[in-house]
């Protein structure tokens, strides 16, 4: 059972791709969500307590 994301979207976006996707795939995406938002909120954020752009783009990396 996913937590943070809709598998039913990204099962359809896969599927727009020519893809499928299996269960495996949504619960490891899952936890990456989960593993990116305990990282966020660890991180220093200049004493901010909102976490914004700046702060996704320093934890997930180049963002467009």
């Amino acid at each position: 059972m996913s937590v943070y994301i809709k598998p039913t979207k990204v099962r359809q976006r896969c599927k727009e791709l020519g893809r499928r996707m299996g269960r495996g795939f949504a619960a490891a995406l899952d936890l990456y969500v989960a593993e990116k938002i305990e990282a966020a909120c660890k991180q220093h954020n200049g004493g901010r307590i909102t976490l914004d752009r700046e702060l996704a783009a320093l934890v997930f990396g180049k963002i467009r």
